[in-house]
C-alpha cells in the first residue's frame, strides 16, 4: 500500500449533554510515506479521536470536499467491512497498556491476531514472530507475558503490531507507563522498527525524547493541528 496520508476538510463532532461539540477540525494535512510524526496536546484535545479516525475506526463528519486517504485507499468511501479488512492488513497499533494476555507466552501474544484468519498458522509467520521478538530483545519467547517487565511487555506488543508488515503504525502514549531507562529503550526500538519496516508512524506522546526522534511534530489544540511548537513541548 502507498502509505502517504492525505487529509482535507476533516471535521469530527460528538454529541454530549450540551449539544454537538467539534472534536477535530483539520483543513489540510499531507504526509509522505515513511514519515515519523509526534503529536501532543492537553487532555481532551482530540488525540485519541485523531488516531481512531486515521485507522478508520471512526469517520469524519460529512462535509464538502472532505478527504481521508492513505495513498489511493479512500477510507470515507469504504463500507465498514472493507475498512475493517483494510485496517487488519495495513495498520499496526501500539497502546500504553500493552493489551497482552498475561497467561499466553510472548510468542503466542504476537501470533494471536493471525489465529483469527488462519486455521493452521503458516511456518513463515512463526519464524517472523520469533525473529521480531529476538530483534526487540525478547529471548524467552515461550515464557508467559505476565512475568515480563513493563518494558519487555511493550516490546512484545510492538512485535505483534508489525507482524503483518503494516504500512501504517499508530502508537498511543507507548512510553507513558515506563520508567526512564525502559522508555528510552522502547523509543529507540520503536523508531528503528518503523524505519526498517518503512512504516508511516504517528505517535501520541508527551515524552520529549520520543518527540525528538520524529521527523515532524504537531500540537493538537481544540482539534486543530499546529506545527513548529518545539518551545511549547520543552516547557511541558
Amino acid at each position: 500500500m502507498n502509505n502517504e496520508l492525505h487529509l482535507r476538510n476533516i471535521r469530527y463532532s460528538v454529541r454530549d449533554g450540551n449539544g454537538t461539540r467539534r472534536v477535530l477540525d483539520i483543513p489540510e494535512l499531507d504526509l509522505p510515506g515513511g514519515t515519523l510524526v509526534g503529536i501532543y496536546g492537553d487532555s481532551g484535545s482530540g488525540k485519541t479521536s485523531l488516531l481512531n479516525l486515521l485507522c478508520g475506526l471512526i469517520l469524519p463528519d460529512v462535509c464538502h470536499g472532505c478527504e481521508l486517504r492513505w495513498g489511493e485507499d479512500d477510507l470515507i468511501g469504504m463500507p465498514e467491512g472493507r475498512r475493517d479488512a483494510w485496517r487488519g492488513r495495513h495498520v499496526g497499533m501500539i497502546f500504553q497498556d500493552f493489551q497482552l494476555f498475561p497467561q499466553l507466552s510472548a510468542l503466542e501474544n504476537v501470533l494471536l491476531p493471525a489465529t483469527f484468519s488462519h486455521v493452521r498458522l503458516p511456518e513463515d509467520l512463526r519464524v517472523r514472530a520469533r525473529d521480531l521478538l529476538r530483534r526487540l530483545g525478547i529471548r524467552r519467547t515461550d515464557v508467559p507475558a505476565g512475568v515480563f517487565s513493563r518494558g519487555e511487555q511493550q516490546r512484545v506488543a510492538m512485535a505483534r503490531a508489525v507482524l503483518f508488515r503494516p504500512s501504517v503504525l499508530l502508537a498511543d502514549e507507548p512510553t507513558a507507563s515506563l520508567d526512564r531507562s525502559n522508555a528510552q529503550l522502547v523509543t529507540d526500538e520503536l523508531v528503528d522498527l518503523a524505519r526498517s519496516e518503512g512504516c508511516t508512524l504517528l505517535v501520541v506522546t508527551h515524552e520529549q525524547v520520543l518527540h525528538g526522534r520524529m521527523d515532524r511534530r504537531f500540537r493538537l489544540e481544540r482539534g486543530r493541528l499546529l506545527s513548529g511548537l518545539d518551545d511549547d513541548l520543552k516547557a511541558k
